[in-house]
């Protein structure tokens, strides 16, 4: 239930992001705001994407990292 729940909030926040960005890039294209404003907002949506895909790949490394040390700690005694 609990990785359900991770999974949806994380499409959520892609889905999210991309409407960010295309909603910059609308909003740039009728000169309601600036190329300046529009970069900003990109940067923005690109962001939560790429944190969205990332940080749990960044998580799961770090969770391995440490069990293999500890496997190694556990044979070394």
């Amino acid at each position: 239930m609990k990785q359900i729940i991770i999974k949806t909030g994380q499409v959520a926040l892609i889905v999210f992001g991309v409407l960010l960005i295309q909603g910059a890039l609308g909003a740039s294209d009728n000169l309601a705001i600036s190329f300046g404003e529009c970069l900003i907002r990109c940067s923005i949506g690109m962001a939560m994407i790429a944190a969205v895909i990332w940080i749990p790949r960044i998580a799961q490394a770090i969770r391995l990292h440490k069990k293999s040390k500890e496997e190694v700690d556990n044979h070394a005694a």
